[in-house]
């Protein structure tokens, strides 16, 4: 993985130590702050120590004293108000604080949560219907909706109802024509733009009372960290307060969601990861109300009813996902994702209102953007999300005319179509981002704020780096990059056998589910990591521990080429098979430059092998005009089929590629035999140095071989898991000094020879290849390699 730097801007080395100074935070972190854009000491200050008076003065906002004016002459008047939300975390976030407000100003105040299956996002015609006829309302105001709503709003009037719209989304072309609150709008003088719905919300109730309401805190900090608004400026000054008035406001229910999850402190991270989609569950799977509850009830019968309710709805919401992801995973493999810009699926089980995660998981698994669709109803409605800066709201905007519904970010949107518009739509969307965006956009990069020496991730450092949360959107917690060469590494290995171990100076990190980069690192002379360090606590006892976000390697390592170079010769004659299905082009000086300029047009379906010295020197001669994004080692962890290099490769299993680069020469094309097809397309350079001269070398008789298969039983009794047969060789030279003139290529042709026969088996494992021997007997001759090689020696 490509690793970059968010800001590459070089500071005084005089001026960061003076801020850390000031400041009491560390060197880096004062690197961080600059490159966020804070230049000045008032600044850091107002960054650092955010205060109640940092609020903006709420009649600011365009729309806001017209506004109050209305809703105070209904409260007067005894008008019925009805508060129309938002089924997620926010809208309900902002129905709360509104209806709360309202309610102790003696108002008759109810409020509406729209279902998402029965009713949609935001207002609709034959939604108001029922609504107006349920609760006869004289004055509506929209909270985190509404902003593209001008014809609901129209409607509303002919049946005489006036409405006040609040809302933070993106300004339309046509602006409903009423009064209207949303700090996006332009020609206002409010100074901060990405306020939440509910932050808009608690700016009109503030309004509404003179006050600043701190009541009121707790619930607009849980809305602003939930819907990934900028944490910055006002936005960071409502969470930061709302965490510090969190127990002495915290609504009751939330109180005792707290109290469930053990969560004795509280963390903006703690919002988003296990306070929000327990919230915003009941939107999903089942009814949004008991969501609002948690905030309004106070009877503990009441809230223990809804909490466990709550906790059915996020497990199923967690399995119902796994469902759908597993689903897109199993359908994936009968399709050529080669030629695919984006995942677009569709199946009429999922159930819709997970659609949205299962997107964002299988967008950063496949390096695509995703969208999945279910039915509902009549027609299809899907979610998608992005993938490497693709807007896919202009994506799906150049489909408009196939779509019923459409709205959402350049980041996440919703749709709704005709089922017989879908193929239609997949073909549209592909050529349009393949159209528009260049094959670079997919290259999977890990961002990193701050280059690092381990030895700076202290106890110390951490402990005041405190100081600038709350950490989230706009206000990322710091990202480091640490380079280690392979003697600074005290210890990689892997732990419960898939995590990826890493200790060097003050570094203890660890990296979940990333046993694949182990053989990497091992086989390399320096390597990069992307880290995210957070203080643990254990026992009472705190300490840095350091997650591994990526892992870059700079230098590989081929002190070992001629073994290894060796093996790949014997590969060369393992098979018998020859076949001509795919198409072979023979790589020269002439044609590689347009060969493999014409592959990187193409950021999937390339996979570049490495396995000799020669190759490797190819690879450093040639490296511009290769398009790889994925560099590996034997075989390939990554699902996206990004194009990737790939040193030693295990052929059998690199799978779902189309084009097959081989940077050494091909002796026969029985290299490539069990990967041959029509879809396949093989490249190659000619043998001009044929290895040939060395394999000949290796003893054919028996007597030979009945050596080296109790010296290689003997070697296998002490030690059975190895990296590779290169490790295998050098314990199996040590424990059998008996054996005159051992060398490598004898070992090695043995091995596979006896792996052929099934005398010895292998197995992969995550900690390297597992070794066994078996009861089976069979005679040499039986071994294609055995007789391929009897053949060249002319035996």
């Amino acid at each position: 993985m490509k690793l970059v730097k968010n800001v590459e801007k070089n500071y005084d080395e005089t001026l960061l130590n003076e801020y850390a100074n000031i400041f009491d935070i560390p060197k880096f972190a004062v690197e961080h702050l600059f490159n966020m854009g804070l230049n000045s000491k008032e600044d850091f200050t107002r960054f650092l120590h955010p205060n109640i008076d940092m609020l903006y003065d709420p009649f600011l906002l365009s729309g806001m004293s017209e506004a109050v004016e209305r809703i105070q002459r209904a409260i007067n008047n005894k008008e019925c108000i009805l508060i129309y939300g938002d089924y997620d975390v926010d809208g309900i976030s902002a129905t709360t604080v509104l209806y709360r407000y309202l309610k102790n100003c003696d108002a008759v105040v109810k409020y509406f949560i729209p279902s998402r299956n029965d009713d949609g996002y935001g207002l609709t015609i034959d939604t108001l219907k029922v609504v107006v006829e349920k609760f006869n309302p004289q004055l509506i105001i929209t909270v985190d909706c509404g902003i593209s709503c001008y014809e609901e709003v129209e409607y509303l009037k002919t049946v005489g109802v006036e409405t006040i719209v609040t809302d933070h989304h993106d300004i339309p072309e046509k602006v409903p024509n009423t009064i209207v609150i949303n700090a996006k709008l332009k020609n206002q003088k409010y100074p901060f733009t990405e306020l939440c719905g509910a932050g808009v919300a608690y700016k009109l109730a503030c309004a509404l009372s003179g006050k600043k309401l701190e009541v009121f805190l707790p619930i607009v900090a849980i809305a602003t960290v939930s819907d990934i608004v900028s944490l910055t400026d006002e936005n960071r000054v409502i969470v930061s307060l709302g965490l510090s008035y969190w127990d002495q406001y915290l609504p009751y229910g939330i109180k005792r969601m707290c109290e469930s999850l053990d969560l004795k402190t509280i963390s903006a991270q703690d919002i988003s990861f296990k306070l929000a989609p327990r919230i915003n569950a009941p939107g999903r799977l089942g009814t949004p109300l008991d969501a609002v509850n948690l905030y309004l009830e106070k009877k503990d019968e009441e809230i223990d009813r809804i909490l466990n309710r709550v906790n059915e709805i996020n497990t199923q919401r967690q399995e119902y996902c796994k469902i759908v992801i597993d689903d897109v995973t199993q359908m994936l493999k009968d399709i050529d994702l080669n030629n695919q810009y984006a995942i677009i699926l569709h199946n009429k089980k999922w159930e819709a209102g997970i659609l949205g995660i299962a997107c964002a998981r299988i967008s950063e698994e496949y390096n695509r953007p995703t969208f999945l669709f279910s039915n509902i109803g009549e027609n299809i409605k899907g979610s998608g999300r992005s993938f490497g800066g693709i807007n896919i709201s202009k994506a799906i905007a150049s489909c408009a005319d196939l779509l019923q519904n459409f709205g959402g970010h350049a980041a996440a949107v919703g749709l709704e179509m005709k089922e017989e518009n879908f193929e239609a739509f997949k073909q549209r969307l592909n050529e349009y981002i393949s159209n528009n965006y260049s094959a670079d956009i997919f290259t999977p990069v890990q961002h990193y704020d701050i280059e690092l020496d381990s030895l700076d991730l202290t106890l110390s450092n951490m402990t005041k780096l405190a100081k600038l949360e709350p950490f989230g959107f706009g206000n990322p917690r710091p990202i480091y990059k640490i380079s280690l060469d392979s003697l600074a590494i005290k210890k990689a290995c892997l732990i419960k056998d898939s995590h990826l171990l890493i200790k060097s100076g003050k570094l203890d990190a660890i990296g979940f589910n990333m046993a694949h980069q182990l053989k990497l690192i091992k086989n390399s002379e320096s390597a990069s990591i992307v880290v995210d360090a957070q203080i643990n606590e254990y026992k009472n006892k705190k300490s840095v521990k350091e997650k591994i976000m990526a892992v870059e390697v700079e230098k590989f390592n081929y002190e070992s080429s001629f073994y290894f170079e060796f093996l790949y010769a014997l590969e060369n004659y393992e098979k018998e098979l020859v076949f001509s299905l795919g198409s072979y082009t023979q790589l020269s000086e002439t044609n590689f430059k347009e060969i493999l300029s014409s592959l990187k047009l193409n950021p999937f379906g390339n996979v570049f092998m490495c396995s000799t010295s020669k190759g490797f020197k190819r690879l450093k001669e040639i490296k511009k005009y290769l398009n790889y994004s994925n560099i590996e080692f034997n075989t390939i962890s990554n699902k996206s089929l990004i194009n990737t290099l790939v040193f030693n490769p295990e052929l059998l299993n690199i799978k779902g590629y189309k084009n097959f680069i081989l940077l050494d020469d091909l002796y026969n094309k029985n290299y490539f035999c069990l990967l041959d097809s029509k879809e396949k397309n093989f490249y190659y350079y000619l043998d001009n140095n044929n290895v040939a001269s060395s394999i000949i070398n290796v003893n054919l008789d028996r007597e030979t071989f009945k050596q080296y298969f109790l010296a290689i039983k003997n070697t296998l009794n002490k030690k059975k898991i190895f990296t590779n047969l290169v490790d295998m060789f050098f314990v199996f030279k040590k424990l059998n000094p008996h054996i005159l003139d051992i060398n490598f290529m004898q070992f090695a042709f043995c091995m596979k020879v006896f792996m052929q026969l099934n005398i010895i088996n292998i197995q992969n494992t995550v900690n390297g290849n597992k070794y066994y021997l078996t009861n089976n007997t069979s005679n040499l001759e039986n071994s294609i390699l055995y007789t391929n090689i009897k053949k060249l020696k002319g035996v």
